[in-house]
């Protein structure tokens, strides 16, 4: 991949050309980091015991039954987000349009090297993002201060969901940041647009959580949200 590199905000910011995950100084995450084993069936009785993998989606490293063939195959959580979670990375390239004629079309957020856009795409890389709270978070540093204080998220849908509908997410106790799970899906049973499932007090990723409520500068919840 070919690459244009300028300064922006004090910064340095490549504009991506081609059709890789390639940065400027030759790093990549091609299929390890970017293959998604969430509907893959493995062959015959492989499953393994549990690793971890690595989800776009969420920009996170979490433990998973995956199959041996897989790439997206870690022993540690270490290992998966050194060879991974490079935020500054992600934020690091501009994504151009692509020509998506006959092609399958998606929308994402990306960082430009000032703020967070949505830009239609054909083709999932590391530098888009889920929703502009995660872009803005992670490449922005944008605290959620009145979001923090909210109470853990409540979700009454449950019956309706499948038993693996659900995942891991994280919300701030007024303190620290804490797992709950998330049942990815409405009150009808079906499943939850990705970009519209962060809102409030509840956040893809540990790392996200940590970004947006325990920056030095965000202002501390009132005691009793506390925990």
């Amino acid at each position: 991949m070919n690459t244009i590199v300028f300064a922006i905000c004090f910064g340095i910011v490549s504009v991506c050309l081609g059709d890789s995950d390639t940065t400027e100084d030759g790093n990549s995450w091609p299929s390890i980091c970017l293959e998604d084993i969430g509907n893959s069936s493995c062959t015959g009785n492989n499953l393994t015991n549990l690793k971890w993998r690595f989800n776009n989606v969420k920009k996170d490293c979490h433990p998973d039954l995956i199959c041996p063939e897989s790439k997206n195959r870690f022993e540690s959580e270490r290992e998966c987000e050194n060879a991974c979670l490079h935020v500054d990375k992600m934020c690091s390239c501009i994504r151009q349009q692509e020509d998506c004629e006959g092609k399958a079309k998606f929308w994402a957020w990306n960082y430009d090297g000032k703020t967070c856009t949505k830009n239609e795409h054909c083709r999932r890389t590391m530098f888009d993002f889920t929703s502009e709270k995660q872009c803005k978070t992670l490449c922005m540093k944008q605290q959620y201060s009145e979001e923090c204080c909210l109470p853990e998220p409540k979700i009454n849908y449950r019956d309706s969901c499948d038993l693996g509908d659900f995942e891991q997410r994280w919300y701030f106790d007024g303190r620290r940041c804490r797992s709950f799970a998330y049942f990815n899906c409405s009150e009808d049973g079906g499943p939850i647009d990705p970009e519209m499932s962060d809102k409030g007090n509840n956040f893809f990723s540990i790392q996200q959580c940590k970004i947006a409520c325990m920056s030095s500068n965000v202002a501390p919840c009132p005691k009793n949200k506390q925990s």
